[in-house]
């Protein structure tokens, strides 16, 4: 068990695959994915061991049902023992605590107005606060809070800690400097991102392991100080070696944070370090306080030299090098390989940004030549636009207040009902369904005034809120309350009479607590921050039972106290009913096992799977095999069927054979004879875009992605019904309002098509909000409205042709042919073919006159 929780904590921060290994929703997939799939691994075989431990060591009978009063079946019991628990030790008002968070986040799941989103996350697979992924944390503290005894488990783990401190801040330190030789750099997180794909998660990491490294130097010169039997000339040499060392651990993880550039960490880690001096200060000694400060000035002067000798560098280069790049600024983002990076094609929210495969330039030139397919710039596996900014564009205070008004309102899809409205404020909406509703209350912001749709509210108990409502922001901070009060009682009560190097380490449990919970006030918490602050929750838990434990004591698999005296033994010993005891648990555990294990496997190891297929697509489109493309698309949507945007690429693929007729046709639509290969490629392309909806009601990109079908396959209704739902997903979209509009008129509504476009040129004027608002006028007969609107849409952009061809007929309706003449003209000089012109302009003229 304790080699799981070491491998999580050391593991699930550092974990990554190649950015052209695995592709999913958001363009940071290669962080997340694996790591998800990591925690819910290592957890799910926590889990498993620990019904294995049950099934040994329980004497629980199935055989004695007149016994049940006194097991705790008994429900009449539970107040009794659950006094008698915390009582014989009070730490355990900490496990109190995270199971009613436990229990607030499954209630909210239970009646969330979205149970599947709520359970298994908003992109299935991907980081967030799926009730799954709550229970994986949850977990982790339960069996560090149990199975954590002994200090040389103590050690083990806070050295792994430190260990995974230095990895991620050493590679920020080489990102830094241009040394990022696993190419994980993503300009989309900010630059020095290490290996979480954005600076705020690495940032948030490395604040929790500085307090936790200078705890441990502390509680290492400690140590030697009480080795009493060595001369003190023999003792100073090794002190000052080990300050050296922990000077230096400090000062990479440091330089690392302050790499990052985020100001939340920081200020999280500066009052972090004040509360551990603070504390160390009343609780341990002055002594130990002169030795702390020894420690961070070492750590200063390392960190001060190498930002004096950055800054000499910088300086010298830019004196033999004109305008060239700095040691200090590392590779450009954007200026580099461009076959290593993933276009985002509609942005993401905070730090999910969604993306789309797609293929290099040279990929592109060999794909045309051999499949005749154009995919490479046009982004042909995700044709949802961009319709909605990301997240950053749009500042803190705007996603506190849009929370604000969700809380306060709770507003809903006009196309579906919201479950128990009045519960609203007490359970919220339901874990990770935020930027779904965020969507609802959206404003415009930026260059193109877009809706902003982050992910998270910048604010963690705000975000708790909004997804859980009253109970989860009560949940939420009483982890922490009681947390600082457990902690604060375990140093009040271990002030005198207690070993110097516990004291280091529950001031240093506190004060990473205490800078963590400034932290989340205004960071965004993920899976590598959010696992290891699970483990020190649980690691302050276990604090009184490892303070107990008597300095050689080893691991035990017994969940409580001491080994099993005489008397348990013979209790132990096996009889008949024993026997059947011990097999009823254990077919119980072996089913319980095996539930574990297939849960694993579908809902954590078989999305990174499928992700990675979806990477080999990638490479059978840059050698331009469209068949074996399309096997990988449907073996990932196979192995993931819940993530909707595979089923957005594979549509896209669909429609890439329907547009490129001579390339090598489409074997599945090609060998069978119920519809046309052209009806058979369409049908399949509007299908999968329907499943991709179904699958996820609220993910606007395959609801929009859907519409976009309907509307190019002349499905005009249907389209408008589609444009219509997307739009009640994202109300505050200008540019969705000119889509449903144009399928107003293309369905013979121009009546219908002026609100859209009344609403959409109110927020921004745009040439083609113009154009459709004039073309719709002239359907209705308002020729002059439909001259204004035209004249204004072309002088914004003169090469627009249709609104040539609209003018044209408006002018010959309105008896002006030389203008008519004039505008037919252009329409020809851009492009269209003047005898087919002037032949639908007579009949639409014939039409009109026939219908007066």
């Amino acid at each position: 068990m304790e080699g799981l929780w070491l491998l999580t904590v050391v593991l699930v921060p550092v974990a990554f695959l190649g950015r052209d290994q695995i592709y999913s929703e958001t363009v940071i997939a290669y962080f997340e994915v694996p790591k998800i799939a990591l925690l819910r691994t290592l957890t799910g075989l926590m889990a498993a061991l620990w019904l294995i431990e049950w099934g040994i060591q329980s004497r629980f009978s199935f055989n004695r049902p007149s016994n049940l009063r006194n097991t705790w079946l008994w429900p009449p019991t539970w107040p009794a023992r659950l006094r008698n628990w915390i009582q014989g030790q009070p730490a355990r008002w900490l496990s109190l605590a995270v199971g009613f968070f436990l229990a607030t986040t499954l209630l909210s799941t239970a009646l969330s107005g979205s149970f599947r989103v709520s359970m298994w996350g908003e992109i299935p697979g991907q980081d967030g606060y799926s009730a799954y992924t709550i229970m994986a944390y949850v977990l982790l503290y339960a069996v560090i809070a149990t199975h954590l005894k002994s200090r040389p488990q103590l050690w083990r783990l806070l050295t792994a800690i430190l260990t995974m401190g230095l990895l991620v801040s050493g590679y920020a330190i080489l990102q830094q400097f241009g040394h990022d030789f696993l190419d994980l750099r993503e300009i989309t997180g900010g630059g020095v991102t290490s290996f979480m794909g954005n600076r705020i998660f690495a940032a948030a990491v490395m604040m929790m392991t500085i307090p936790i490294s200078l705890a441990a130097a502390l509680v290492s010169v400690a140590k030697l100080g009480n080795r009493t039997t060595q001369n003190w000339m023999y003792r100073w040499p090794a002190t000052a070696g080990v300050v050296a060392i922990f000077g230096l651990v400090l000062a990479i993880q440091v330089l690392g944070l302050n790499y990052t550039f985020s100001r939340g960490p920081w200020l999280g880690a500066i009052l972090a370090l004040v509360v551990f001096v603070g504390l160390v200060a009343v609780f341990v000694g002055l002594r130990t306080v002169v030795r702390t400060v020894a420690v961070l000035l070492l750590a200063a002067v390392m960190v001060f030299i190498v930002l004096q000798w950055q800054t000499v560098a910088r300086v010298f280069e830019m004196g033999f090098k004109d305008g060239g790049q700095t040691v200090s600024e590392g590779p450009s983002a954007i200026t580099g390989d461009a076959s290593a990076s993933i276009p985002p094609t509609s942005g993401g929210g905070g730090s999910m940004v969604t993306v789309a495969p797609s293929t290099t330039a040279a990929d592109a030139s060999g794909l045309s030549k051999t499949f005749a397919l154009d995919l490479s710039s046009a982004q042909r596996l995700a044709s949802v636009k961009a319709e909605v900014s990301s997240g950053f564009a749009g500042g803190r205070g705007t996603h506190w207040k849009v929370s604000w008004r969700l809380i306060r309102d709770h507003p809903w899809f006009e196309f579906d009902s919201l479950n128990v409205p009045w519960l609203r404020p007490i359970v919220g909406y339901g874990p990770d369904l935020f930027r779904f509703t965020y969507l609802l209350q959206s404003p415009n912001e930026g260059e193109d005034l877009r809706p902003l749709e982050p992910d998270h509210a910048h604010n963690f108990f705000i975000h708790q809120t909004v997804e859980q409502g009253l109970l989860g922001l009560i949940s939420a901070l009483g982890i922490f309350g009681t947390a600082f009060l457990i902690g604060g009682r375990m140093l009040w009560r271990t002030r005198s009479g207690c070993p110097e190097e516990y004291k280091l380490v529950l001031a240093g449990l506190l004060a990473v607590l205490v800078g963590r919970f400034l932290e989340m006030m205004v960071g965004v918490a993920r899976v590598s921050d959010l696992t290891v602050l699970w483990i020190l929750f649980g690691t302050l838990a276990a604090m009184s039972t490892v303070m107990r434990a008597p300095a050689a004591a080893t691991p035990s698999l017994a969940t409580a106290g001491d080994a099993p005296g005489e008397e348990q033994l013979q209790a132990q010993r096996p009889s008949a009913a024993l026997s059947r005891d011990w097999l009823w648990r254990l077919a119980l555990v072996t089913w319980l096992v095996a539930g574990i294990t297939m849960l694993t496997w579908v809902k954590a190891v078989n999305y990174p799977r499928a992700a990675m297929k979806i990477s080999e697509a990638v490479e059978h489109i840059g050698s331009g095999d469209g068949q074996s493309t399309l096997a990988a698309l449907d073996r990932a949507i196979e192995l993931a069927p819940d993530v909707p945007v595979y089923y957005i690429w594979r549509a896209d693929l669909y429609s890439a054979y329907l547009e490129n007729p001579e390339a090598t046709p489409e074997e599945g639509c090609s060998l069978q004879r119920d519809l046309e290969y052209r009806a058979c490629l369409a049908t399949r392309s509007y299908q999968s875009h329907l499943t991709g909806s179904q699958q996820s009601p609220f993910y606007y990109r395959s609801r929009q992605a859907l519409a976009n079908s309907a509307f190019r396959f002349k499905r005009y209704e249907d389209s408008v019904e589609q444009y219509r739902q997307v739009l009640e997903m994202v109300p505050s979209s200008w540019q969705l309002r000119i889509r449903l509009a144009d399928a107003y008129i293309q369905n013979g509504q121009p009546q219908a098509a002026l609100q859209p476009l009344h609403e959409s040129l109110a927020m921004k004027e745009s040439t083609q909000a113009l154009f459709l608002r004039g073309r719709a006028y002239a359907a209705l007969g308002l020729y002059r409205d439909a001259i204004l609107d035209l004249d204004q849409a072309l002088q914004s952009d003169p090469k627009l042709a249709q609104g040539y061809v609209v003018r044209a007929l408006v002018y010959a309706k309105l008896g002006r042919a030389a203008k008519s003449q004039e505008d037919i003209d252009r329409a020809v000089d851009l492009g269209f073919d003047r005898a087919q012109l002037e032949r639908s302009i007579r009949n639409a003229m014939r039409r009109s006159s026939g219908r007066q």
